[in-house]
């Protein structure tokens, strides 16, 4: 992660007003309702585009519930960001009540205890969807983690009820399988896969019966938003992907896949208030589901290895 100082130009930018408008919007998931409030007519509008599907009635007692507060700040208080496509990491902060977070063109302090952040942008144009999808991922996953859930940066699919993980290091291949099972054409006896994102799942540990429960989460990589799945399933398998020449399943020793989930947990597992925490539903996670090591050739096959793995695990 990068220092805030790469992208403030003084330190925590001041707001240039209250607000940049009256603007309430709505977003549900996981039968929560996230609030996002001072938006201005054309940021409210590109948001409710992009998460069409979320949207819902703004609830009583609003400031009550998860989200964020909008305000402008000055384009001068932000370092210029390049005109071309570019990647990034965050800045963060972590302190006991709360956590600063500063990226391209904006900063936001998030309290712990509400979810609720503080955001100051000097975007309304169609760049500002980027603040807010750093914004709502963050603040999603604080909260979710106090309903103890476990987000993951993985790929997440689903197959006749089922729901698997494949999760790994950058280019091990999650959104390359998410494809690869899009197009793939399922056998005579096989139902087809649904996606449920290629980025960020979430796993809620509250659930007694089915079992451990994948919840998709509405935010997605390269692999785009329009194909994604919003139903939550009982998660079957995880795996972690290792780029190998041949398709198959093996052995992930218990310390090394505690380590590897850990590691996929995003912003919380770089927060020193939060480790323990996150150590603690990562191997509640392990207890309940299995995690393997899916040696993944970056081509089709590689589900046939994992339908053999699932069976050989139904027959033991």
């Amino acid at each position: 992660m990068k220092p805030a100082s790469e992208y403030l130009v003084g330190g925590i930018p001041a707001a240039a007003a209250a607000n940049w408008g009256e603007h309430t919007l709505t977003l549900r998931f996981a039968d929560v309702d996230f609030v996002f409030r001072g938006l201005s007519e054309s940021q409210r509008d590109v948001v409710a585009q992009r998460f069409a599907a979320l949207v819902v009635p703004v609830p009583e007692s609003p400031g009550a519930r998860p989200g964020a507060d909008f305000a402008p700040a000055a384009v001068g208080a932000f370092t210029p960001t390049p005109g071309t496509c570019w990647e990034y990491d965050l800045a963060l902060e972590f302190q006991l009540t709360h956590l600063d977070i500063a990226g391209p063109s904006f900063w936001a302090r998030l309290m712990r205890q509400s979810c609720r952040a503080e955001v100051r942008t000097s975007l309304e144009d169609r760049f500002f969807i980027g603040v807010f999808e750093n914004v709502f991922r963050i603040v999603s996953v604080y909260f979710l983690a106090q309903r103890d859930t476990l987000v993951l940066h993985s790929a997440g699919v689903a197959q006749g009820g089922l729901g698997y993980i494949l999760f790994g290091r950058s280019g091990a291949g999650k959104t390359t399988s998410c494809e690869l099972l899009r197009d793939r054409q399922p056998g005579a006896d096989e139902a087809p896969h649904a996606i449920l994102s290629d980025e960020l799942n979430a796993v809620d540990l509250r659930a007694v019966a089915p079992g451990v429960l994948l919840q998709p989460m509405p935010f997605a990589g390269d692999f785009g938003h329009d194909t994604l799945s919003s139903v939550p399933v009982p998660l079957a398998r995880i795996y972690a992907l290792v780029q190998a020449p041949e398709a198959r399943v093996g052995p992930c020793a218990r310390a090394e896949a505690l380590a590897r989930v850990v590691a996929a947990c995003p912003f919380m597992n770089a927060d020193p208030f939060e480790s323990d925490s996150v150590f603690e539903r990562a191997a509640r996670l392990l207890g309940a589901v299995p995690l393997r090591k899916l040696y993944f050739p970056k081509d089709p096959s590689f589900w046939s290895a994992v339908a053999a793995d699932v069976e050989s695990h139904a027959a033991a």
